[in-house]
């Protein structure tokens, strides 16, 4: 029996994608505070994306499956390094002049200091956005355990304490003056974990919260938490997770497994469906990289500042970063194709 995909979630992956980018690259002025403030659902739906689809009734499953889930992560994370490396010599290289020294620089990044931020934090000094995938694969190791041991249930109620931290280190913290940086709040304590844990616990009770979360109550708490979230970025002008995101993640999720297929037929939606279901990944991982492309350019060109280029950019970065992606999977979809055929072929033969 065929699965029927869940389009509506994959739009809301899609949507998810260009918030990511609006915390990287957003509009100017208030609009872009406001949007700012709601866009950082994004990672933490995420994270809760991988919960909900690593979880299985059966504990031996989980334990079989986790090992190929880590592999893959490991090699999607080296890869990521490594576009980012290439990048920093390009980039290094068309801003100074030259290329930095490959010796010093791989020692640099050895440091006794980053080594130790990696670990505690999975912060990395290349690229700021790799953290989430050693985030994740931290996730995956602990689902191990925790599956090996079977305590789940155990562990569930980390996820409301974990959360809260997070959102009092990122949010009220800078409001009493209290300086924070931004990778105390994302890494795999306080912010993977948790909302992983959350995708598995919204899993293990589906049945009981789509029942209990009707259309008009999730619609409710989606526009509460979208006013509530305003005034929380205007008043603490804090640029974390913010109190608001954990239900307004919470309820959407929930929307997108109640109403798999509700806007399979609309086209606007289906294209965004697209954009999640393929590209989700892949932007979040180039939209650093394009975005410092086009503000080299818009400073070669003399346009960088200019508030009809704020405008433009985030929406520049998004297409730019869609279209890379959608020509990378239909390369691989052909190579893969020539590949079936040329096994047919000698099939053939024999």
């Amino acid at each position: 029996m065929k699965k029927t995909r869940n389009s509506t979630l994959n739009a809301l992956k899609g949507i998810a994608c260009f918030s990511v980018i609006m915390l990287h690259c957003a509009f100017p002025g208030m609009v872009g505070k406001i949007i700012y403030g709601i866009a950082r659902f994004a990672v933490p739906m995420f994270f809760a994306i991988s919960g909900y689809y690593v979880y299985s009734c059966n504990s031996k499953d989980v334990i079989q499956r986790l090992p190929k889930k880590i592999e893959h992560i490991v090699l999607l994370f080296l890869e990521t390094e490594l576009i980012y490396s290439l990048w920093h010599c390009i980039q290094y290289s068309i801003q100074v002049g030259t290329i930095q020294g490959a010796k010093e620089w791989i020692l640099s990044l050895l440091s006794t200091r980053n080594v130790l931020y990696f670990i505690v934090f999975q912060r990395t000094v290349i690229g700021d956005v790799s953290w989430f995938l050693v985030a994740l694969i931290w996730c995956y190791i602990v689902t191990f355990a925790i599956a090996k041991k079977d305590i789940w249930t155990k562990t569930f109620p980390l996820i409301p304490i974990l959360l809260l931290l997070n959102v009092f280190l990122g949010e009220l913290a800078p409001f009493m003056g209290i300086k924070t940086e931004w990778y105390w709040c994302s890494n795999f304590w306080l912010l993977g974990f948790p909302c992983y844990a959350l995708g598995y616990y919204i899993k293990i009770n589906e049945e009981k919260m789509t029942r209990i979360l009707t259309e008009s109550t999730i619609i409710t708490i989606i526009i509460i938490s979208v006013l509530l979230n305003l005034i929380e970025r205007v008043l603490t002008n804090a640029s974390q997770l913010f109190v608001s995101n954990i239900p307004f993640m919470i309820v959407c999720f929930v929307y997108c497994i109640k109403f798999p297929t509700i806007f399979q037929n609309n086209k606007l939606v289906k294209a965004v469906s697209i954009i999640g279901e393929k590209c989700s990944f892949g932007v979040y991982i180039l939209h650093p990289i394009i975005r410092d492309i086009f503000r080299m350019l818009a400073k070669y060109f003399g346009i960088a500042g200019q508030p009809i280029w704020n405008w433009i950019l985030p929406i520049l970065v998004f297409a730019s970063s869609v279209c890379v992606n959608l020509l990378w999977c239909a390369g691989k979809e052909k190579i893969e194709f020539r590949k079936v055929n040329d096994n047919l072929k000698e099939m053939e033969k024999l």
